[in-house]
């Protein structure tokens, strides 16, 4: 597979898992100690730290609705 399929098949499976609310999967996408530094300039760093904040953002989301 070339970088760009890899690359493209990257971004196409933190999409699903994102839709899918599947948090530890999306988070898995990424290095044990990697950094997720977000548009805002927050970062969450490590499988844990994604995964607790996607879900912690979904639990704010539907105390909303």
């Amino acid at each position: 597979m070339t970088i760009e399929k890899e690359c493209e098949r990257l971004v196409l499976d933190f999409a699903y898992f994102s839709d899918a609310q599947e948090y530890e999967s999306m988070a898995a996408l990424f290095a044990a100690d990697g950094v997720l530094v977000r548009p805002s300039g927050g970062s969450l760093a490590g499988h844990d730290a994604r995964s607790e904040e996607h879900t912690s953002e979904l639990q704010s989301h539907l105390n909303l609705v």
